[in-house]
């Protein structure tokens, strides 16, 4: 028992902890895993669009703005907010089919569950973040933290996972 987080000993990042996760639980709970799953689609593939189809778009707006970087820009921008709304009228059709079915219920759980994964990706990235950027002498929020020692848990388990796909996808470019 003794393992388990102590929530009278809880410090400020332990809490903070807390409320990002619930949000994230709390958020995908009433929004339901169908549209939180084709909504962080929906951002994967507009990064991808933009990526791929900027500089084709940006040649064909050539008449209405001169300067090079700004037609890439505008072109680049124009392309991800087009694709995040049809992935977002794509994530609401699914939403109303599903629950339509009766699967609402079901939807809005798996969408709580997703929400906690989706928590503490954002806590992990920002406690990597902060170790990178703060001086170590001053990260005693950190050290202090009743859930630390859990967070370093995943966070060298995600770790070792990305180094395991990193070697993998290097050895399959250079085979």
């Amino acid at each position: 028992m003794s393992d388990w987080p102590q929530l009278s000993l809880f410090n400020g990042f332990d809490w903070v902890v807390v409320v990002i996760v619930m949000l994230s639980a709390l958020l995908s709970l009433w929004r339901g895993f169908v549209r939180e799953a084709i909504s962080l689609a929906g951002w994967v593939v507009a990064f991808i669009v933009a990526n791929l189809l900027a500089v084709t778009v940006a040649d064909q707006i050539g008449d209405l703005i001169a300067n090079r970087t700004g037609r890439y820009i505008v072109a680049w921008s124009l392309l991800f907010v087009l694709t995040l709304v049809a992935s977002s009228l794509t994530a609401k059709l699914f939403a109303s089919i599903v629950k339509a079915t009766g699967l609402g219920i079901l939807d809005r759980l798996l969408g709580s569950v997703f929400g906690v994964l989706r928590g503490m990706l954002i806590v992990m990235a920002l406690v990597f973040v902060v170790r990178e950027i703060v001086p170590k002498s001053e990260q005693s929020l950190l050290e202090e933290s009743q859930l630390m020692p859990h967070i370093d848990v995943m966070l060298a388990w995600s770790m070792r996972l990305f180094d395991e796909f990193r070697d993998v996808e290097i050895k399959g470019l250079n085979a």
